[in-house]
Order: structure tokens, then C-alpha cells, then sequence
């Protein structure tokens, strides 16, 4: 839930940047292997403007390296004024990664992606296997 969702004043309009903010805090969970709080002192020291990102919170990252770039992203994403947090079109122009996966789903590249694996698949019994792997990961995990 983002800051401006919890003011009792009209001040900030409601729109897709609220939806910014939690999608921002649900990349860091990924990305830093963590459980934000879900309530409480935590929960509100989040949404409260003194919460910073700092090189701690990658260290059990499941990236190799945390890129820069990423971490910029998820700050631009979490920024705790709406007028402050870029809405979507911005954060795609703005991070080169996102622009190019963004230009090849506009121009079809995804969908011819997704045909050529459906043909190397070879029967239903890769997406059991597929399934069981992530069903003992949300296991290990909850």
C-alpha cells in the first residue's frame, strides 16, 4: 500500500503510481531474498519518508551483482511522494533494460519467443517437473 493511500487528505491524486510504489517494494522483496513487514512499526517506517535503501539490504541478493540501474529503479519506484515517483511510461524510457524488453513485446519479438519454445518442448511431462520445482520452492520458502 503506498504512503499517499493512507493520507486522510485529498492533497495527492489517486493513480497508477500507487501501484508503482508496491510493485517497487515487491521487486526489492525478489531481488534482496526478504519479507517486508506486513503490518505494524516496520510496516509504517516504510511509507514514512526515512527509509533508504542501503547496500545491506542487497546482500543476499539473488543476483550476482545488484546493477545500479536496479537499484535506481526500485528507489525512483518507492519514492514516498507520488508527485515525486515516476508513473510507467517514464520508468520504461528511463531504464534501458525495460525500454528494449518493452520495444520487442510492441513490435512481437515475445510472441515468436514463446512459439519457438512451445516447439523444442517435448512433452507435458517438462512443465510436471517445472511445476513440482516451484512448488517445492514456495514450500521452502512459506
Amino acid at each position: 500500500m503506498s504512503p499517499e493511500l493512507l493520507q486522510v487528505s485529498n492533497s495527492f491524486q489517486l493513480n497508477e503510481k500507487s501501484d508503482i510504489f508496491s510493485l517497487g517494494l515487491s521487486i526489492l522483496e525478489i531481488i534482496c531474498r526478504i519479507d517486508l513487514p506486513l503490518n505494524g512499526e516496520g510496516w509504517r517506517f516504510i511509507r514514512s519518508g526515512n527509509f533508504i535503501l542501503t547496500k545491506e539490504y542487497f546482500n543476499n541478493s539473488n543476483l550476482r551483482e545488484v546493477p545500479s540501474d536496479m537499484i535506481k529503479l526500485i528507489e525512483d519506484m518507492i519514492q514516498i511522494n507520488p508527485n515525486e515517483r515516476n508513473d510507467l511510461i517514464k520508468i520504461i524510457e528511463e531504464h534501458v533494460e525495460l525500454n528494449m524488453r518493452y520495444q520487442n513485446l510492441i513490435s512481437g519479438t515475445y510472441s515468436r519467443n514463446v512459439a519457438s519454445f512451445a516447439n523444442r518442448t517435448r512433452s507435458l511431462s517438462d512443465y510436471n517437473k517445472l511445476g513440482k520445482r516451484s512448488d517445492s520452492f514456495k514450500s521452502s520458502i512459506f
